[in-house]
């Protein structure tokens, strides 16, 4: 090997001034190839060494293996963002792996040799499944298919599913399964869904079956296989063998609910199931009085009709789950009433949604219906002793509590499938509430409140903000009461310093009265009188607001008018 020279003037004495004749060409070829790769072996050499010299080939190899995880992770994150665009063909080809193992050997032996970094498998392309099973060693795996449907190759993710399944249930840590894209609504699922993604739809559901064995390090479980045409229940041995299962969410199957002793479940998500597999509210109450730990209950059903359960529920003792904050359910009135009534969720929780059948049918029964929404309302404000401190009602009923901090709890009633709640049934919820500390109020209901229903607001103390659609002779009416000082009749709405009119119509003229857009002037003139100062008014959407002279007048009372078109 000759000794290495500067590289502008390297020679070889050897083939300096030889002569070269076609016999001894060969010989001399051979020699040049071997001394190449003479000198590419020293290079590597010196390479290896320089990198051996940086920070980051230095690192405990637990550390580096540790960095190239968090990688995986985060680029993983980024291309599921965008996976159903550009990235997710990136997303496919595993790109992490050329940033951890493609750039030098250290790093390529680190990255090997870190069970964990290859145990994160994605079945959406499955060339890369053997190997990285191999490469996982006894790590515990994460298994996520989503969107199968729309995969070219849906028969290989089925295939690597299923070999997954039979050999390696018992380390798998995470399973997810949603075969139907999630930019396909439910609504929308039939359209979506042709005979030959039903096919493969029902091919994928024949696997949860080989789901009869244990599980023991199963901590998360997610499905979406809803319009399967299979019997939709978990396997009994599957559902007893899961101890340490924290995060269940199922969509179209159930399970057999007295087999649910989830002793650390943290979050339990059901949607779409049929009738006869949803659970009654004396199942659901029995299984939670198993889940100590829960923190998020969510069981959401769009067709649910019925006024009640087929049969009674059964009175028991209230069931404590301090640490449940966010609870989104639906059932019929009467079970929820019920279930709100026997079940005690912590004090910090930060939403409640309640979805009720929205169907005016169901409410026929219109006394027990109002006493089962004042049960209701009455459960939910006492669960959280912070005070109401904003009121919305529309298509909804909407109420924000606050307990001074930057934390707040929102409790929201509605009917299902966009139906409206009877009006009857929104007004004994409100009512049924301790508004006392009220500070905002929304009415975004194109039906008017009777008087007594605005009285009921007009006389909280502090509320200071209102916005209001349509109602514009009522409102204006109580405006209009008890302006002049006087102790013992006090004026309405003392504390009100903002007001949103929406899609008012200002020219309107109640009975022999004047046109709305003048009672505003003079009302507020009194009001300013009386020590009553209105700080703001908008004006979105009113009929008769671009009158220049209306604003101009309105502008001499309120310290800010604001006019917004529509």
């Amino acid at each position: 090997m000759h000794s290495m020279q500067e590289a502008d003037s390297f020679t070889d004495p050897k083939l300096e001034g030889a002569f070269l004749t076609a016999a001894s060409r060969a010989a001399v070829h051979e020699y040049i190839q071997k001394e190449i790769k003479n000198h590419e072996a020293i290079i590597r050499y010196y390479k290896e060494r320089h990198n051996a010299l940086t920070f980051t080939c230095r690192l405990p190899h637990e550390i580096l293996g540790t960095i190239f995880e968090e990688i995986a992770i985060i680029r993983e994150a980024w291309k599921n963002y965008g996976r159903w665009g550009e990235g997710y063909k990136k997303w496919q080809e595993f790109d992490w792996i050329q940033s951890v193992s493609h750039v030098c050997s250290h790093w390529r032996a680190v990255a090997l040799s870190n069970p964990n970094l290859w145990s994160n498998i994605r079945l959406m392309n499955t060339a890369w499944t053997p190997e990285m099973i191999q490469r996982s060693k006894a790590a515990p795996l994460t298994i996520t298919l989503w969107g199968a449907l729309i995969l070219r190759d849906s028969r290989g993710s089925y295939t690597a599913l299923k070999e997954v399944i039979q050999s390696d249930l018992s380390r798998i840590r995470s399973l997810t399964l949603g075969l139907v894209p999630v930019w396909v609504s439910p609504e929308r699922h039939e359209l979506f869904l042709d005979d030959e993604k039903k096919r493969c739809l029902n091919m994928f559901s024949e696997l949860l079956p080989l789901l009869d064995q244990p599980a023991p390090m199963l901590e998360c479980l997610e499905i979406n296989l809803a319009e399967t045409e299979v019997p939709k229940q978990l396997p009994n041995a599957f559902v007893v063998g899961l101890p340490q299962i924290k995060h269940l969410r199922l969509e179209g199957w159930s399970l057999d609910w007295k087999l649910s002793a989830f002793q650390n479940l943290k979050s339990l998500v059901i949607s779409r199931l049929s009738t006869d597999s949803k659970p009654t509210i004396n199942q659901l109450l029995d299984m939670l009085s198993r889940t100590p730990l829960l923190e998020t209950l969510t069981i959401v059903d769009p067709d649910v009709l019925q006024l009640g359960s087929p049969s009674l529920p059964q009175d028991i003792a209230p069931i404590s789950l301090g640490y449940l904050k966010h609870i989104d359910v639906s059932y019929s009135l009467s079970d929820c009433a019920f279930f709100f009534d026997h079940v005690i969720f912590s004090t910090q929780a930060t939403i409640i949604t309640i979805r009720l059948p929205g169907s005016s049918d169901v409410y026929l029964n219109s006394h027990s219906a109002l006493s089962a929404i004042a049960t209701l309302a009455r459960r939910l404000d006492h669960g959280v002793k912070s005070p109401i401190c904003k009121l919305k009602a529309d298509c909804k009923m909407q109420c924000w509590k606050s307990n001074g901090l930057q934390d707040t709890f929102v409790i929201d009633v509605h009917g299902l499938r966009g139906y409206d709640l009877p009006s009857a049934l929104k007004e004994a919820f409100w009512q049924s509430l301790y508004l006392d500390k009220l500070v905002s109020l929304e009415i975004c209901m194109d039906s008017e409140l009777s008087k007594d229903k605005w009285l009921f607001f007009a006389t909280l103390p502090f509320l200071s903000s209102l916005q209001v659609q349509s109602n514009e002779d009522v409102l204006l009416s109580i405006l209009e009461q008890r302006t002049a000082t006087d102790p013992d009749n006090p004026a309405f709405f003392l504390s009100l310093k903002s007001l949103t009119l929406v899609r008012w119509n200002l020219a309107l003229a109640g009975g022999t009265k004047a046109q709305a857009g003048e009672r505003m002037v003079t009302c507020f003139d009194r009001r300013r009188k009386a020590g009553l100062y209105l700080e703001t008014l908008v004006l979105e959407g009113c009929a008769g607001a671009e009158r220049k002279e209306l604003v101009h007048s309105l502008r001499e009372y309120v310290n800010r008018v604001n006019v917004v078109s529509r």
